[in-house]
């Protein structure tokens, strides 16, 4: 029992360290690494629970607020958007928003890549990465790789696994 357990963790953690990896993309806009607003508007789509910023998101375990999102450049001078949202514990043991919160955006029907951004005075990568205690809130920021800084984004949040009826949230970020 003990090895399957091994076994299933080092294909999740093998799964996950892959997850940056694909194609590239050749974007020429380049932010010198700035904080520069995205000045977004986050709507309403009808077919689920509108994600607006400053509102709490209830799931099984945690509460997200969406707080704003920031342009910046990855560290291969990609374009980039940096997602902020606080974290609310309200599970009975710790957890961190990594493996507790499902974060997808969407750019012209294309989702979108995480980002690796190195300006630590924009992004802080480590918090989602973070475990809390019951009760706790931390602010906690996801980056991804924009096909273009022109179209709109679709993102959705829920559960990080899901096996069907769960809340999910859905908006529209626009430029």
């Amino acid at each position: 029992m003990k090895r399957i357990i091994l076994i299933l963790t080092v294909a999740a953690v093998s799964f996950t360290a892959l997850t940056g990896c694909g194609k590239t993309r050749n974007n020429s806009t380049d932010y010198s690494g700035t904080n520069a607003d995205t000045q977004n508007k986050v709507e309403q789509n009808s077919s689920s629970t509108e994600i607006s910023e400053g509102v709490p998101m209830t799931l099984k375990n945690c509460i997200v607020t969406y707080r704003g999102s920031t342009l910046a450049t990855d560290w291969s001078k990609k374009d980039a958007i940096i997602l902020s949202f606080d974290f609310q514990n309200t599970s009975n043991d710790k957890a961190m928003f990594s493996t507790s919160v499902g974060v997808s955006l969407y750019q012209d029907g294309i989702e979108l890549e995480p980002a690796m951004v190195s300006n630590s005075s924009v992004y802080d990568s480590g918090s989602a990465h973070t475990n809390i205690l019951s009760g706790t809130v931390l602010p906690v920021q996801r980056a991804y790789v924009l096909v273009n800084t022109t179209s709109p984004i679709q993102f959705e949040i829920g559960e990080w696994i899901s096996f069907g009826g769960s809340q999910k949230y859905t908006g529209v970020i626009n430029f």
